[in-house]
């Protein structure tokens, strides 16, 4: 049996989660959705319905698949660590890129007219997390808004100033 992290692997397999996260689907539902042929559909359905990810019923002549969150709870378990890990050190850097906000009067005239805007932001924690698998490589990508422009954002992660200074400012490092 494939264990829970090389079934999700599988892109087409995802995708078929990814349908069912919003409700039950018939395979001729998901083959027209994802432009797939029938039996690569139920190839992989039967290989997420075998390892517990979805279940299905019969509805007169189609068999309707529904997605079964239990087995992704593992999943769950396992990158919530890396979501701390990586939520800290985004929150470093946010209260760095804040910092540097402070240094100039302009910035600091720009942050009062802001403050309302601010005061009601709270980070969250990273979301919308993918495991990818090329060949023996796994790639986890964690997703996280941040409420600074792109550039700015570039500056601190690549100027080796601010980098000492994020890190400084991060308490688990």
């Amino acid at each position: 049996m494939e264990s829970v992290f090389e079934i999700i692997a599988e892109p087409n397999r995802r995708a078929i989660l990814s349908l069912l996260v919003s409700s039950q689907q018939s395979v001729g539902e998901i083959e027209r959705q994802l432009r797939m042929p029938q039996p690569a559909v139920s190839k992989h359905l039967r290989v997420l319905r075998a390892a517990g990810f979805v279940e299905s019923t019969v509805d007169a002549q189609r068999r309707l698949y529904r997605l079964r969150p239990e087995p992704l709870q593992e999943v769950d378990t396992w990158l919530a660590p890396f979501r701390r890990f990586w939520s800290a050190h985004v929150d470093a850097l946010e209260r760095h890129l804040d910092r540097m906000d402070q240094l100039t009067q302009t910035k600091r005239e720009t942050r009062r007219r802001q403050m309302n805007d601010r005061e009601q932001y709270a980070p969250g924690p990273a979301r919308a997390a993918q495991v990818r698998k090329d060949g023996e490589n796994w790639t986890l990508i964690l997703v996280r808004e941040l409420r600074h422009s792109p550039e700015k954002v570039w500056q601190a992660l690549t100027d080796p100033a601010h980098v000492r200074e994020s890190h400084r400012s991060n308490p688990t490092s």
